[in-house]
């Protein structure tokens, strides 16, 4: 299957997001030949995708929305340029230099991650000064 320039960006903006710790994933379509490919959500059902189609024609790209991700549609459609209804669903069309902020809304919002120790310690002394320094303002 031969990506073009604007598949592989939206699919290098998505991994991206994935290895900055958004917990998201992405599938790709079984068929021969389909470009297409999803985001999907860990707290999602697996029938819930956001298929991301980029159009070979122009700096656009659609997404229709199933299952879960359907709770996106009011934000979607307010930033959407066009959207226009095939089938059961509502496809969504964007400008690629929006592709981050629409791929961010459809993320779970990213948890801060602790793993370094020296992070935890170094707030740990900073509760601890706030906490000393507010029992010497005390009279």
């Amino acid at each position: 299957m031969k990506r073009n320039s604007l598949d592989t960006h939206l699919l290098s903006i998505a991994q991206g997001m994935i290895e900055i710790g958004f917990n998201i994933y992405i599938h790709h379509q079984p068929k021969h030949n389909n470009r297409r490919w999803g985001i999907r959500r860990h707290d999602f059902s697996t029938q819930s995708t956001a298929w991301v189609s980029p159009k070979s024609n122009s700096d656009e790209f659609n997404i229709k929305l199933t299952g879960d991700f359907r709770r996106f549609d009011l934000q979607l459609s307010k930033l959407a340029l066009r959207q226009r209804s095939e089938q059961n669903l509502t496809v969504y069309y964007f400008e690629i230099n929006s592709a981050e902020d629409i791929f961010a809304t459809l993320a779970p919002h990213k948890k801060p991650s602790f793993e370094n120790s020296s992070h935890i310690d170094n707030i740990n002394q900073n509760l601890e000064s706030a906490i000393n320094n507010a029992l010497l303002d005390t009279p």
